[in-house]
């Protein structure tokens, strides 16, 4: 069986969770910790969260932002019905203000580079909720992290310049590799993030 909690695997006759403290109940429902296990609950404080897009297949891509937790990253993507029930939100916004084409497409812009940003003050439960497709992948379920800088050379002259989009994979248990592609730099702040979040498991490359 598993923990309602955290999703550990446990075995069927366990009364706590191993991995994170709760007590659990034949029905597998959850119910209140013991204090002295507070410490060991899942942590919820967002460490970053990254722009990425999901490579469903070699022709279909899905915006999707990684939001990086103590013990999870949640996935939340960005789906055509979603980025369509935010747009309207927010042209209704622009409309009531009365905000003519050029201040209202100003404000639609702004709203979209600024749009991952809510993810950290939002707790899991809220991300899951805000599209069925949402899942939270938990760290003790992911065996390697490959994470690849973008690089890119500069034109000069009538030469042609070349860039090549960086890519961050997550190998989890059952052989599954979850795939995505994005658009930033190697760097140091980087590296240090995801070495404290996976330790051994990162393969970093540059």
């Amino acid at each position: 069986m598993f923990c309602s909690q955290c999703g550990n695997q446990l075995d069927s006759q366990s009364i706590f969770c191993t991995q994170c403290g709760y007590r659990l109940t034949t029905n597998q429902q959850q119910v209140q910790p013991p204090k002295q296990s507070y410490a060991a609950q899942p942590q919820e404080n967002v460490v970053w969260v990254f722009a990425t897009q999901r490579k469903i297949s070699m022709f279909k891509m899905i915006p999707c932002n990684i939001v990086f937790m103590q013990d999870r990253a949640v996935l939340a993507y960005l789906t055509p019905e979603l980025q369509k029930a935010e747009c309207a939100k927010v042209s209704q916004d622009i409309k009531t203000d009365g905000l003519g084409f050029f201040k209202g497409s100003a404000v639609m812009m702004r709203y979209w580079a600024e749009y991952n940003n809510k993810y950290y003050a939002m707790r899991t439960d809220a991300i899951l909720a805000e599209d069925p497709s949402n899942v939270a992948l938990y760290y003790q379920n992911i065996t390697e992290v490959l994470f690849k800088g973008f690089s890119e050379t500069v034109s000069t002259d009538d030469s042609t310049s070349s860039a090549t989009q960086g890519k961050l994979h997550f190998s989890v248990t059952g052989g599954e590799t979850v795939k995505f592609t994005h658009s930033m730099s190697s760097g140091r702040e980087v590296k240090e993030t995801l070495a404290k979040l996976f330790g051994a498991k990162l393969k970093y490359k540059w």
